[in-house]
C-alpha cells in the first residue's frame, strides 16, 4: 500500500496565485527602480529574470513535496522480502508500534554473557519497544533458582524478578536454599522452560494483538524439548505451532539449522511456517505484507543455544568483557547478531 499526494485544483490555484503574486512584487519592484532613473527596458528584463527564477523555485519545491509523499510507505507495507527502494533505516522509528503483526522473543540464562551481545544492547537503546526481562524458574514450580533474560517486543510481558533480589516461595518459607541443583537434573529438564512462564508470555502476545489479529502462529525456532509445544497443547487451542531444530525430534516440522544464513533461513523459515496451515495465500507482495491482509499475528520464539554464553564455559569460550575467545563463540555471537537483525529490519 503506497500513499500518493496528487496536486488538487486548489493547490494549483495557491500555487499559480504564488507565482503570480511573485510576478506583481517584481513590478512593484520595478516601479521603484523607475523613479530613480533606470531604463524601462532593463526594469523589464530584470523583472522578468526574478520572477522567472522565483517561479522556478515555487515549481521545485512543490516538485520535491510531491516525490516525497509519492515515496512515503506505509510501515506495514514495508516488507524486506518485497521490491522497495527504501532503505530499511529509513523506517526503524516506526517498526515497534503496536499495529504490527511479527513479535519475537529471545531468551538466555541471565548470569551468562548473551546479555552483554552488542547487537542486543543497540536495539534496546534503539527502540522503545523492545524491553529486557528478567526471571527465575524456581517462581514458576522449579525446584532449581536457574535465573534467565528475556529481550522481546512484548512489552507486556512482566515475568516475576528473579531470585534472590525477589525471593521464591522456598525462600520466603523458610528454606536457606533451593531444593535443586540445576547440574542435577537431566538434560531434557535443564534445557526446558516453566510452563506458567510460558503462559504469561503467550498471554501478553495474544492480549496486544487481539484487537486486529484472527489467527495466532507460533514458531518455535529452537525447539529443543518441547516446552513450548507442550504448553501451547496444554492450553492454547487457538494458537498454531511451528516448531524446527537441528535435531530431528517428536513434534518438530522441520530441521533447518539457522547457525549459517541465518537472516535468510529465518525469512524461509516464516514462509514455510505460513504456507504449511494457510498453503493457499499468495506472498506477491512479501510475507509481512501477508501477515498484514490476512490478520495473521505471528511470535518467533528463540531459545538459543546457551553453551558459549554460560559462566561455566568462560575460561574456554570467552574473555572477560563476553567477547569470543573461541571459534564457536564467535559463531554464536554471529548468529544471535543475525537474529537481532532480522527482527530489527523486520519490525
Amino acid at each position: 500500500m503506497v500513499f500518493v499526494l496528487r496536486e488538487t485544483k486548489t493547490a494549483r490555484r495557491c500555487r499559480r496565485a504564488q507565482c503570480a503574486w511573485v510576478l506583481i512584487r517584481c513590478n512593484v519592484r520595478g516601479l521603484v527602480a523607475t523613479s530613480v532613473g533606470m531604463d524601462l527596458s532593463e526594469i523589464l528584463e530584470r523583472n522578468r529574470k526574478r520572477a522567472l527564477a522565483a517561479a522556478a523555485e515555487l515549481e521545485e519545491r512543490f516538485s520535491k513535496r510531491r516525490h516525497q509523499q509519492r515515496r512515503r510507505v506505509s510501515p506495514l507495507a514495508f516488507d524486506m522480502w518485497s521490491p522497495s527502494t527504501e532503505s530499511p533505516a529509513t523506517h526503524l522509528k516506526h517498526r515497534y508500534k503496536s499495529n504490527w503483526f511479527l513479535d519475537f522473543c529471545m531468551e538466555n540464562p541471565l548470569d551468562g554473557h548473551f546479555k552483554k551481545l552488542p547487537a542486543l544492547n543497540n536495539m534496546l537503546s534503539s527502540f522503545s519497544g523492545v524491553v529486557q526481562r528478567p526471571t527465575s524458574y524456581c517462581h514458576y514450580d522449579y525446584a532449581y533458582r536457574k535465573r534467565t533474560v528475556f529481550f522481546t517486543s512484548l512489552t507486556a510481558f512482566r515475568p516475576i524478578l528473579p531470585c534472590p533480589g525477589h525471593k521464591c516461595g522456598m525462600l520466603l518459607g523458610g528454606d536457606a536454599s533451593h531444593s535443586s541443583r540445576v547440574a542435577d537434573s537431566t538434560q531434557s529438564q535443564r534445557n526446558s522452560i516453566p510452563l506458567p512462564l510460558l503462559d504469561e508470555l503467550l498471554t501478553a502476545w495474544t492480549q496486544k494483538t487481539k484487537t486486529r489479529a484472527e489467527h495466532y502462529l507460533l514458531i518455535d525456532a529452537f525447539a529443543g524439548f518441547g516446552s513450548v509445544r507442550a504448553c501451547v497443547e496444554r492450553g492454547w487451542p487457538g494458537v498454531r505451532l511451528f516448531c524446527n531444530d537441528i535435531v530431528d525430534r517428536v513434534g518438530v516440522n522441520f530441521t533447518l539449522d539457522l547457525s549459517v544464513d541465518t537472516d535468510q533461513r529465518l525469512q524461509a523459515l516464516l514462509v514455510l511456517a505460513v504456507k504449511k496451515f494457510w498453503h493457499h495465500m499468495r506472498m506477491d507482495n512479501g510475507v509481512l505484507q501477508c501477515l498484514s491482509d490476512n490478520k495473521i499475528a505471528v511470535l518467533v520464539h528463540c531459545s538459543t543455544p546457551c553453551e558459549t554464553y554460560s559462566t561455566q564455559a568462560l575460561a574456554v569460550h570467552r574473555f572477560a568483557d563476553g567477547s569470543p575467545r573461541s571459534k564457536q563463540a564467535a559463531d554464536a555471537d554471529n548468529m544471535n547478531t543475525a537474529l537481532v537483525q532480522f527482527f530489527t529490519n523486520a519490525q
